[in-house]
Order: structure tokens, then C-alpha cells, then sequence
């Protein structure tokens, strides 16, 4: 949570308006977190499937 939290914000914009801003950054945060998870994942499969192709290949040779 920002430390941004305090009542001159909330009577400069307002309740609903503060609350808006919260949910603002905690949607840029999630949505972050999350493009970082889904490069993570897309990294793991990419050398998953590569370990699949060489196991694949040698199994072929034999």
C-alpha cells in the first residue's frame, strides 16, 4: 500500500476519489506481478520443451 495514506489526501480528492486512486495502484501492481509470473511460466516451458526435444531425440536414436 503507498504511504501516501493520509486525511489531507482524502479531503483534498474526496473519499470515492481516494479510494479510486488505491484501487488504480493496486490493480498497476497486480497486473505487474502478474506480466512477471507469465514471463517466468513462458520461460519454464520454452526450457521444458526443449529438454522434452532432447529426450525425444535420444530416445529416437535407440
Amino acid at each position: 500500500m503507498p504511504d501516501v495514506i493520509n486525511p489531507a489526501l482524502i479531503e483534498a480528492v474526496g473519499f470515492p476519489g481516494f479510494v479510486c486512486l488505491i484501487l488504480f495502484w493496486f490493480i498497476k501492481v497486480l497486473l505487474t506481478n502478474q506480466q512477471n509470473m507469465l514471463n517466468d511460466l513462458k520461460t519454464t516451458l520454452a526450457q521444458n520443451t526443449e529438454t522434452l526435444r532432447i529426450i525425444a531425440a535420444k530416445l529416437d536414436k535407440e
